[in-house]
């Protein structure tokens, strides 16, 4: 078989399960967080396994070339665990297949995970590892092909094979990386749409709730009207009939409450990757406001029982109501603090503080000292967080 048509596919291998699971998410309608995972693991170890399985066998002066991409992936979706299992199988293979030092390998991997370490301390956008990674494994590429795979072969032939498949290397993570940055941004262009949908048909029930109330009172009110200088016989023919307009007034108001009262869908859910998913979101609005971050969020998953979205509403107005707030430099923190069975989210920046009078409103709904406020978001947020057996302070 030729090197290129070899090439192909393992490009093909590669990418197959990541394509049909990016497929999947796009086109179903509703996947919760817990099938989402499950799928993603699929993908990920059905990858790695057909690249171990038949794309080493294609072509000898290919061994390794792509294995590392399935690890690659774990950690731009910052799968921790997934990325040390995946190591530990790759450094194997590599030892036992291709006979590289053991020291060899544990310095690659390692440094892969101390890159990473270092990048979400750092809060540095996940998607930019893909430039030590680049460097690193491309470095190890060098020291594998002089060391091992072409060590009776020609200068020439050694650097021609280095650049190629530090090119193939480049060309396939930037592949990856495009695939899931227009995933997500489908995915964020679909709730919008959602959210529009939502709006749209908020906006319709407030319509015909205004029809049909008016209704009735126009005519209470006619008949109010009417009962000016009227007799007794009059009282007692309209009075019923205004307390039967005014009955089914109240009726059609709680059917509209009932309609726009914020009910919540709990499943088990990351918190950590919700407020990851959260911060990714507003990441324009750091960048235009020159917010200065320092978001200790743990590497581990904490899983609670969350509604996604409702909690994900609440993030984006605190910290929005943040960069509001703050002073001078821009300065926004997110700490994190798991307590037995509860978890604590603390939010600071560098605003001035609250006045006791105000703070004391606080949550009341319509109470608001911006400008342009509705005095919504934070009644709203209290709503919802309590809906979850939560509190805000």
């Amino acid at each position: 078989m030729s090197t290129i048509s070899s090439l192909f596919i393992n490009v093909i291998l590669l990418l197959s399960p990541i394509s049909i699971y990016l497929l999947y998410c796009f086109c179903i309608k509703t996947i919760n967080l817990k099938d989402k995972d499950f799928f993603f693991d699929l993908t990920l170890f059905s990858m790695l396994y057909m690249l171990l399985r038949y794309g080493g066998k294609l072509n000898t002066l290919y061994p390794s070339m792509l294995y590392n991409l399935p690890l690659f992936i774990c950690y731009l979706k910052q799968k921790k665990n997934h990325a040390i299992l995946i190591s530990i199988i790759l450094g194997t293979y590599s030892y036992i297949n291709f006979g590289f030092h053991p020291i060899l390998l544990f310095l690659e991997y390692g440094m892969y995970a101390i890159v990473y370490k270092m990048s979400v301390k750092k809060n540095i956008d996940i998607k930019k590892f893909i430039y030590p990674y680049i460097l690193i494994r491309i470095f190890f590429i060098t020291m594998e092909t002089v060391l091992y795979i072409m060590q009776e072969e020609p200068f020439i032939n050694t650097i021609v094979y280095i650049f190629l498949s530090s090119f193939i290397l480049i060309a396939i993570n930037y592949i990856i990386l495009f695939l899931f940055q227009k995933a997500e941004e489908i995915s964020n262009y679909k709730n919008t749409l959602e959210e529009l949908s939502r709006e749209k048909d908020l906006r319709s029930a407030l319509f015909k709730i205004t029809h049909e109330v008016k209704n009735p009172l126009a005519v209470c009110k006619g008949y109010l009207d009417m009962l000016e200088n009227a007799s007794l016989e009059k009282y007692e023919k309209y009075v019923p009939i205004i307390d039967s307009e005014i009955k089914r007034t109240l009726l059609l108001m709680d059917d509209f409450l009932d309609y726009t009262k914020v009910k919540i869908n709990k499943e088990e859910a990351d918190i950590i990757m919700l407020l990851e998913e959260v911060c990714l979101e507003l990441d324009p609005l750091f960048i235009k406001n020159k917010v200065i971050k320092k978001f200790n969020l743990p590497d581990d998953e904490i899983y609670v029982d969350i509604d996604y979205n409702r909690m994900k509403q609440v993030f984006v107005n605190v910290l929005k109501n943040s960069m509001e707030a703050s002073r001078g430099k821009l300065k926004i923190g997110i700490d994190i603090i798991k307590e037995q069975d509860k978890v604590i989210i603390k939010i600071s920046d560098n605003g001035q503080g609250i006045p006791k009078e105000i703070l004391d409103r606080i949550g009341e709904t319509f109470f608001t000292t911006k400008e342009r406020g509705t005095g919504l978001g934070v009644s709203l947020s209290m709503e919802i967080v309590e809906l979850h057996g939560g509190k805000i302070w």
